[in-house]
């Protein structure tokens, strides 16, 4: 329901229009268990309780939700004709299939009888003739002998048919033979995942311990033949003293199957080649996996232990020659004591994280880095709880996507949030906020600044622009161009021009002092340059709520949102506005090297030297009541936003002595903060 009573008189235009929605059979019960992998724009999901399903994306709204058919693509040939050279009383049975375009799918067989033959010779002969399937480029003939129909040959066209003059049979190749293991309840598979040119499927209801490989090079083919061929159906059964079930399907280099009490390593015994005859498995660990989908990293797993509500990591061991599995959140076990991890996802770039969405909404995130021994664990909270979490590739880099729940202006809604990129030059670029929205009022014209905007503070300096954008209400407001020089030592220099506008000639014309200069007096492309303003709409998701604001790097005062829109007290070009959170570091105990007692002598962190990169706004102290704020500002101009703290900055602590002696490092701002090193002068005794 939409309460317009807030909304200003309505004028004209706007249209309304569902956002584009497909049915799907599953209940919010079920997401969590739904598992999938993804082959270009087509996504495979299965689940225990339903038949399993394709999600297809042929356009930006174009998608389809399909149940999956395991019988081949490619279409039988139809009308099947037996034509004898002689008649006579013999029955001579045949099966046609057809090859599609490919080469790698075989059809189910077209068969047909014919009782009034006579017996083949070298001079006496049947001729089989049938329809054209679509998309095939041959046809195999088989003929029925002892109950088993064996090859006898090719051809390339139905209408010219197969000429049989007694070819001896080979039963070492056989039609294709139906075989669909997912039918009915209790038999859908659970897992799901792409090896060897196969999608496989496992942990059905029924038969928990079986693990289904489609045929080579195929999607949803699980035909057989008798005898096996290599390139059939696989349908393994893992044996072992446990009836777990299969969870995961995880491709490496090698196939691992994460069951509910194991950890397997799918191979092949005397070969090579992965097919019916020449499969094996082998245990690789005793711990098991939940049934939150792991990630694949760039040479690991990393997954949800079954039990305990631990991480961990399995990756190959070349000491032990197999897999094995290590805790990995040891180092952080209060972020997991009672709690369990319900969905995870890998970010590679432009910082390899993984991401995990705790049960209680908390969204914990883990800087993996295995070859330079790294795993540092972080937690993220926010005024709501985070559901779900995934990673869209975009550009150069993952994005992170969110679903956040929260309580906004007395409403509990659902909220699809984008990590920022970090990506920033300029402080008035950083988004540290939630849920935010951003403005950047760029002006659509041209814009010319006229003689003395290349000196600060000249007076009286004509702005044209190049269509009609300006009116008598802008006085007051100023004109900002972004833009980079070069200095002497070859640095880049990131910089804002500024221009306060204090009169009005025409829609096209305006004068104004120039506070900080203009690079030249070319002419600013279209949507180059932008206006300052105190309004800034667009905020109806907010409504109601108190939120923080960056604008044009400065921090404003909180304000709350009213009727979609908040009122700055000095207007800005770029404005941020979102939910604001605290972040906040703390060392662990600091332990001296003395012989004896070092951990029970007491200490107090006189000051701290703390190593920072693009970053502006930082307190230090004792606890986090007893604050200091790091000092940035230097020689910026007036106007200006501080500029990024690089480098090494001193704060000296409140006295506090205590037998831990931590330092509480704390960002409350919308502004970035990455701290690189931490040194402490520190006095101790007693």
């Amino acid at each position: 329901n939409v309460n317009s009573t807030g909304y200003g008189a309505f004028t004209a235009g706007g249209t309304v229009a569902e956002v584009y929605e497909i049915a799907s059979p599953y209940l919010e019960a079920d997401l969590y268990d739904l598992h999938f992998t993804q082959s270009a724009d087509v996504l495979t999901i299965t689940h225990p309780s339903y038949q399993q399903r394709e999600l297809r994306r042929s356009g930006a709204t174009s998608w389809a939700l399909t149940t999956l058919s395991f019988a081949p693509t490619q279409a039988a040939p139809t009308a099947v004709v037996i034509t004898p050279s002689a008649a006579g009383a013999v029955s001579y049975s045949y099966a046609v299939t057809a090859v599609a375009s490919d080469g790698l799918e075989e059809s189910l067989g077209a068969t047909q009888t014919n009782g009034a033959c006579t017996t083949l010779s070298s001079t006496v002969f049947n001729t089989i003739t049938w329809t054209n399937a679509s998309g095939a480029v041959r046809y195999n003939v088989y003929r029925l002998l002892n109950g088993v129909y064996g090859y006898v040959g090719q051809a390339a066209d139905g209408g010219t048919g197969f000429r049989d003059d007694n070819i001896t049979p080979d039963f070492s190749q056989t039609p294709p033979i139906a075989n669909d293991p997912f039918v009915g309840a209790g038999n859908y598979p659970g897992a799901v995942g792409y090896h060897r040119g196969r999608r496989w499927f496992a942990g059905t209801t029924n038969k928990p311990q079986n693990l289904y490989g489609t045929r080579s090079g195929t999607e949803s083919n699980l035909t057989y033949s008798i005898p096996s061929q290599d390139d059939d159906s696989i349908n393994v059964r893992l044996t072992s003293r446990r009836a777990n079930t299969i969870r995961h399907i995880v491709p490496l280099n090698d196939l691992l199957l994460l069951t509910s009490g194991a950890e397997w390593l799918v191979t092949t015994a005397n070969s090579d080649i992965l097919s019916p005859t020449t499969i094996d498995y082998k245990v690789q660990g005793e711990i098991g996996a939940s049934n939150a989908q792991p990630v694949v990293t760039n040479s690991s797993v990393i997954y949800a232990q079954a039990r305990g509500g631990r991480v961990r990591e399995m990756k190959y061991a070349w000491e032990s020659s197999k897999y094995v599995t290590n805790d990995i959140s040891i180092m952080a076990p209060h972020l997991f004591r009672n709690r369990t991890i319900r969905q995870m996802a890998f970010q590679t770039g432009p910082y390899p994280t993984v991401w995990f969405v705790r049960d209680d909404g908390v969204l914990l995130g883990l800087t993996y880095m295995p070859e330079q021994e790294v795993a540092a664990w972080h937690q993220h909270d926010t005024d709501g709880e985070f559901e779900s979490v995934c990673v869209v590739p975009e550009g150069n880099i993952d994005a992170l996507y969110v679903v956040v729940k929260r309580v906004l202006n007395g409403r509990t809604v659902r909220v699809i949030e984008r990590q920022d990129d970090r990506d920033f030059t300029r402080l008035q670029d950083a988004i540290f906020l939630d849920c935010s929205a951003s403005l950047y009022n760029t002006v659509a014209a041209t814009l010319t600044p006229g003689t003395g905007a290349t000196v600060a503070g000249t007076t009286g300096v004509t702005f044209t622009a190049g269509s009609s954008v300006f009116t008598a209400g802008d006085v007051g407001r100023f004109i900002q161009y972004d833009f980079e020089e070069i200095n002497s030592y070859g640095t880049r220099l990131y910089k804002t021009a500024i221009a306060e506008i204090t009169g009005y000639t025409s829609g096209t014309v305006v004068t104004a002092r120039v506070d900080a200069a203009w690079p030249s007096l070319s002419a600013i492309a279209s949507s180059g340059w932008r206006m300052t303003t105190t309004t800034v709409g667009g905020l109806w998701h907010l409504e109601g709520e108190t939120v923080k604001v960056l604008a044009d790097g400065a921090v404003h005062p909180d304000v709350t949102v009213a009727n979609g829109t908040i009122t700055l007290e000095q207007g800005a070009g770029v404005v941020h506005v979102g939910l604001g959170y605290n972040c906040d570091a703390q060392t662990l105990p600091l332990v001296l090297e003395l012989q004896a007692f070092g951990q029970t002598v007491k200490k107090n962190v006189n000051r701290v030297h703390m190593r920072l990169y693009a970053s502006s706004g930082a307190f230090a102290g004792p606890d986090f009541d007893s604050l200091r704020e790091v000092k940035q500002r230097t020689d910026e101009t007036y106007g200006e936003p501080p500029r990024l703290m690089e480098g090494r900055y001193e704060v000296m602590l409140t006295p506090t002595w205590s037998d831990d002696a931590p330092i509480c490092i704390r960002q409350a701002d919308p502004l970035p903060m990455t701290l690189v090193a931490l040194a402490p002068e520190t006095a101790y005794g007693g």
